[in-house]
C-alpha cells in the first residue's frame, strides 16, 4: 500500500488532531518594513475552514502588493483524489500555494506536493478560542527560507489584548530576530493575524530567524482548530 493510500485511509477513521500546548513567556516583537520582493504567483487553496482567515490574507496581499492568480477549491478527504489535484497543480507550476485546511487534507496535499517535486516552506497548526476573540496557540514548521514567521505571528498577536502562546521549530536556523510588516492593523483577533503572516509567508516579507516564545494561555475549551500550509509548486 502506497504511503498515501494509507494516510487516505487512516484519517477517514479520524480527521482530528490534538495540537499540544507550548508553553512559553510573553516576549517583545519589534515590525519591520517589508523588503522588495519579485513575488510568485499567488495560489489561494480554499477548504471551508478559511472563512475567517482569508479576508485577512487577501488584505495583507493586496497591502504587500503581491499579485493573486487564482483560488483552488481543496476537496474534502474523504472525497480526496490525488490524481485529479496533481492533474491540476500541473497547471501552476512555478506558483506558490497558500491556505487553511483541517490536518488529514494537508497530509494528503503534502504527499502530492512532493510527488509533484513540490517545496513545503512552512506548515502550521492552530487553536484557539472559536468567538476569535480569546486566547489562542501556534505552532510552526518552516524551512529555512520560511524561519521567523513564527516571529512575524508574535509581532502581529502582541498588539491585541488575548494571551497567546507561539512555537517555531525551523531546519538549519537557530537565530532569532525581529519580523513583522509595517502595515500591519493593530488589535487583529487571532484568526485575523493567522491570515495576515500566511500573506507574509507567501511573500517572504519577513526577517530571517525563528521565534519560540510566547505566553501560554488558559483553558480552550470548545476550541476552534485547523492547519496552514505555504508551498512552492
Amino acid at each position: 500500500m502506497r504511503r498515501r493510500d494509507f494516510l487516505a485511509a487512516t484519517v477517514k477513521l479520524s480527521t482530528a488532531v490534538v495540537a499540544s500546548i507550548f508553553p512559553g513567556i510573553r516576549d517583545s516583537y519589534a515590525v519591520s518594513t517589508p523588503r522588495n520582493r519579485s513575488f510568485r504567483p499567488i495560489i489561494l487553496l480554499r477548504s471551508g475552514l478559511d472563512t475567517p482567515v482569508m479576508a485577512a490574507l487577501t488584505r495583507t496581499l493586496a497591502d504587500i502588493g503581491a499579485r493573486r492568480q487564482t483560488e483552488l477549491k481543496v476537496a474534502p478527504v474523504t472525497t480526496f483524489d490525488p490524481a485529479a489535484l496533481q492533474h491540476e497543480l500541473r497547471q501552476w507550476q512555478g506558483t506558490r500555494l497558500v491556505g487553511v485546511m483541517d490536518a488529514a487534507t494537508q497530509l494528503l496535499l503534502e504527499e502530492t506536493l512532493r510527488d509533484l517535486g513540490g517545496t513545503i516552506l512552512c506548515t502550521g497548526i492552530h487553536r484557539g478560542d472559536p468567538t476569535l476573540m480569546g486566547p489562542s496557540r501556534h505552532h510552526f514548521s518552516s524551512a529555512p527560507a520560511a524561519a521567523g514567521i513564527g516571529n512575524a505571528m508574535a509581532a502581529v498577536l502582541s498588539a491585541s489584548s488575548h494571551d497567546y502562546c507561539i512555537t517555531e521549530t525551523a531546519t538549519g536556523i537557530s537565530q532569532r530576530s525581529a519580523s513583522g510588516f509595517s502595515s500591519i492593523s493593530p488589535k487583529q483577533n487571532w484568526a485575523e493575524a493567522v491570515g495576515t503572516v500566511l500573506a507574509m509567508a507567501a511573500t517572504d516579507t519577513w526577517c530571517p530567524g525563528m521565534a519560540i516564545r510566547g505566553m501560554a494561555s488558559g483553558s480552550l475549551a470548545g476550541k476552534l482548530f485547523f492547519n496552514s500550509l505555504v508551498a512552492d509548486i
